[in-house]
């Protein structure tokens, strides 16, 4: 496991207007992947995410496919907070 002792400001504003650009992957089987603040950033939209701190959205990287990932945040549990959901759609 790691942690970082650094407010990622730089991962949170994203030029191109976007959505937040990936910033890495969990260590989960699915490698789910981490991206930084924003779902837009052009319009200020942070993202309705789950008690994991995630959502199933597109991505920069997901080929136009809404896939469930993680984003940062400002608050606990800032990156990770569990991985889900299940098969069953359950956490």
């Amino acid at each position: 496991e790691y942690h970082l002792h650094q407010f990622m400001t730089c991962l949170y504003d994203d030029a191109s207007g976007n959505h937040s650009p990936k910033i890495g992957e969990g260590i989960d089987a699915n490698e789910t992947p981490l991206y930084g603040r924003w779902e837009d950033f052009a319009t200020s939209h942070l993202p309705d995410l789950d008690a994991c701190g995630a959502h199933f959205g597109v991505t920069p990287d997901s080929g136009g496919i809404e896939i469930y990932h993680h984003h940062v945040q400002e608050n606990p549990p800032f990156s990770y907070g569990c991985y889900g959901p299940n098969d069953d759609g359950t956490m």
